[in-house]
């Protein structure tokens, strides 16, 4: 296994969650290449030449210090969102995460786990919200890692509220691996504009890269 010294992660999320949300819209807007580091590693996820900011893969390349190389594809729904490399499970070993934001007026998300073997990355199994985080879920996931723990929020949906904007308190999770499960983070905060303005701003400021 491969041991971290320390943890330098480069979170970058979408400072434009409907960017191309619109049938035939300029894809030059969507983030089409991510960059992290940690440790004398790097990772890059790309979405290959050619395809819709909506809907196809993405392209992961890992370089470690000693000069290995490793990378893999997988399908995606959705424009690139975030990439983290972290130490997990707070286990020493190497985790790349990688999330997606779905097009559309309500921008479900999606994250991806990959964790380091040894040789290669293999993909792990997050568990989904239980019946009682979803109560009031209508997309607009934002996910990010903070000390080593993954987090996700999303404002709480009403009847009332349009599909595009919610307006009620915003629910925010923590992933336990221990238990396997989202578990409840804080109490439900206010969803202000302020406070999602500052969460995208910092992705922006990490380099988000249209190419």
């Amino acid at each position: 296994m491969m041991r971290l010294d320390r943890i330098l992660l480069l979170a970058v999320m979408p400072f434009a969650l409907l960017a191309c949300s619109a049938i035939g819209q300029d894809d030059s807007s969507c983030a089409r290449h991510l960059e992290a580091r940690a440790a004398g590693v790097r990772a890059e996820v790309s979405v290959p030449r050619g395809e819709a900011c909506s809907v196809g893969s993405y392209q992961v390349a890992i370089w470690f210090e000693d000069g290995t190389v490793r990378g893999f594809s997988r399908d995606r729904d959705g424009q690139l969102a975030g990439l983290w490399l972290v130490d997990l499970a707070h286990d020493g070993v190497l985790d790349l995460l990688i999330s997606t934001t779905s097009t559309g007026s309500r921008s479900y998300g999606a994250i991806a786990w990959f964790q380091w073997t040894g040789d290669e990355f293999v993909e792990r199994e997050l568990a989904a919200l239980d019946r009682t985080q979803r109560k009031g879920y209508a997309g607009h996931d934002f996910f990010e890692v903070v000390e080593g723990e993954l987090y996700r929020s999303f404002p709480l949906h009403s009847e009332e509220d349009p599909d595009c904007c919610a307006v009620g308190e915003l629910a925010r999770f923590r992933y336990s691996l221990e238990d396997d499960r989202w578990v409840e983070a804080a109490t439900n905060l206010p969803a202000d504009e302020d406070a999602k303005a500052e969460g995208q701003a910092g992705g922006a400021r990490a380099g988000l890269s249209p190419c």
